[in-house]
């Protein structure tokens, strides 16, 4: 089977990734300007993009196999999965519904399920009784990540080196 459909995937890698990058600067601009409801917004957005990355990267895992598998199964990013799904699913915190629903916590006597915030002394988002860094550090790991993607791809398939660099390194 040909790996060609792995070039338009990592096209679409590259431009999802630029996304989360932008999402994230966005996310900082209206952290620090104190606008934190716009900046839950603008994280829920950055990791859409990333988990579309992320989900992406499994594809060509599972499409080319080997090496380039094993490489995209070494990182766990589950709970930026989990994060994203907190603000996906709140409608069903909101009306009480089961699905998705997280267990309830107790703080200064009033019980609730929809929980979750920035902290800025550890750059974390916070959500149920899970954390993500948020981070330039997310970023960075990331981008290595994703960096190292292309040339091991190139390397398990040399027929797409013809296609030259398509994620731009």
């Amino acid at each position: 089977m040909s790996n060609f459909p792995v070039i338009e995937i990592l096209k679409w890698i590259k431009r999802y990734n630029e996304a989360a990058k932008r999402q994230h600067t966005l996310f900082f601009e209206a952290w620090e300007a104190n606008e934190h409801e716009r900046a839950l917004t603008e994280l829920h957005f950055c990791l859409t993009s990333v988990c579309f990355v992320l989900r992406a990267m499994e594809k060509v895992g599972d499409m080319m196999g080997g090496e380039v598998a094993a490489y995209i199964g070494k990182e766990n990013f589950e709970d930026y999965f989990d994060a994203r799904n907190h603000f996906e699913h709140i409608e069903d915190r909101l009306h009480g519904s089961q699905r998705n629903r997280p267990q309830p916590i107790s703080e200064n006597g009033h019980t609730r399920t929809i929980h979750f915030g920035l902290d800025a002394s550890n750059m974390t988002f916070q959500f149920g009784e899970k954390s993500i860094d948020v981070s330039d550090r997310l970023l960075s790991k990331f981008a290595e990540f994703i960096d190292e993607l292309e040339p091991l791809v190139m390397e398990q398939d040399p027929q797409l080196k013809f296609f030259g660099s398509v994620m731009g390194q």
